[in-house]
């Protein structure tokens, strides 16, 4: 298993060690979840609660000697499917102050136009963004207001730029 392995909230994931001892010795077994012991077997089943990072370790020991292996499981919630509808823009003009430029749209949710947008990204461009290239090269506006919920009337103003 990967050393830095993700899982999506609510789903399980095995942890497993295989040991043997050459002197034929037993082996006993623990599994540690941020310090707290889970398990004493040689494999466990991680349950994933809440979304964050857990510290899973697996110690083996023959009662002389420890091995183990540990891994930093992120824990994320379920992928979103459903894209933010495209924003509206519903007025561009000049601001009152040279450089500025007013823009107002319509607030999108975060699934279509249900529900509040994450956060937005402005970004403006002397040429006209057409490209997903030409999105990464623009600049990056700050200001921006909060979402808002889907459908709410939203404002800003840029500054140092020109209609």
């Amino acid at each position: 298993m990967e050393p830095q392995p993700t899982m999506i909230v609510g789903t399980d994931l095995q942890f497993a060690v295989t040991a043997y001892d050459p002197e034929g010795a037993d082996l006993t077994y623990r599994y540690t979840v941020d310090g707290e012991v889970v398990a004493m077997e040689d494999d466990f089943i991680y349950h994933a609660v809440d979304i964050g990072q857990r510290a899973v370790s697996a110690r083996v020991s023959d009662g002389e000697n420890v091995v183990g292996h540990d891994w930093l499981l992120t824990i994320t919630g379920i992928p979103d499917t459903i894209a933010p509808a495209q924003v509206p823009i519903t007025l561009v003009e000049t601001g009152a102050e040279p450089g500025e430029v007013n823009v107002r749209w319509t607030a999108v949710g975060k699934d279509g136009m249900v529900g509040v947008a994450s956060d937005y990204l402005v970004r403006t461009s002397p040429s006209p963004i057409l490209t997903e290239e030409d999105w990464n090269r623009a600049t990056v506006r700050p200001g921006v207001p909060l979402p808002a919920p889907a459908g709410s009337e939203m404002a800003m103003t840029i500054v140092g730029a020109s209609c």
